[in-house]
């Protein structure tokens, strides 16, 4: 997630790492960490059907600049079945 994103979500870093990332090649890039949950609203509206997350630990990485403030990756994805159609733009999430 971005700075942005958290401080918009008045949330205060719980520690800190180094991460690689594409951009940085094999240079280590220090950031923030914060623990957050996550919730997948189900579409219908029904809470019941709601998907929530315990605690994770996020890494906070510059990403204002793409317009996107936060990536989801493997290490959530894997807990469902996630399909994807790139060209037409849709997604889903199976669980």
């Amino acid at each position: 997630m971005d700075f942005q994103a958290f401080a918009s979500l008045g949330l205060l870093p719980s520690g800190h790492t180094s991460v690689l990332t594409p951009g940085t090649g094999a240079a280590l890039v220090p950031c923030d960490e914060y623990d957050v949950s996550l919730t997948i609203l189900h579409p219908s509206g029904n809470r019941a059907l709601d998907r929530t997350l315990g605690t994770v630990t996020v890494a906070d990485l510059p990403l204002a600049a793409t317009g996107i403030p936060a990536l989801i990756g493997w290490d959530l994805l894997h807990r469902w079945v996630f399909h994807c159609d790139g060209p037409a733009g849709i997604f889903s999430l199976d669980y």
